[in-house]
C-alpha cells in the first residue's frame, strides 16, 4: 500500500467518523445541516470562480487579498 492509498483510506474513514459525530449531535436533523453546508460551498465556489474569472492569475486568494487590500503586510 502506498502513500495516496493510505491517505484516501485515512480520508475516507474522517469522513464517515464526521458523519457519525453529525448524526449523534443532530439527531433527525441531520440532514438540514448537510444541506445548509452544501449551500455555503455552493455559494463560496460561485464567489471564488467569479473571482477567478475576473482577475485571472496564477495567484488564487493572495491575488484577491492584494487587489483588495493592496500589497502591504495585512495582504
Amino acid at each position: 500500500m502506498g502513500l495516496w492509498s493510505a491517505t484516501s483510506i485515512g480520508v475516507g474513514a474522517g469522513i464517515f467518523a464526521l458523519v457519525r459525530i453529525a448524526v449523534e449531535t443532530a439527531g433527525k436533523l441531520a440532514w438540514m445541516s448537510f444541506l445548509i453546508a452544501g449551500g455555503v460551498t455552493l455559494a463560496t465556489t460561485y464567489s471564488v470562480s467569479r473571482l477567478a474569472v475576473t482577475y485571472p492569475s496564477k495567484g488564487g486568494p493572495v491575488e484577491y487579498l492584494n487587489r483588495g487590500f493592496g500589497c502591504g503586510t495585512f495582504a
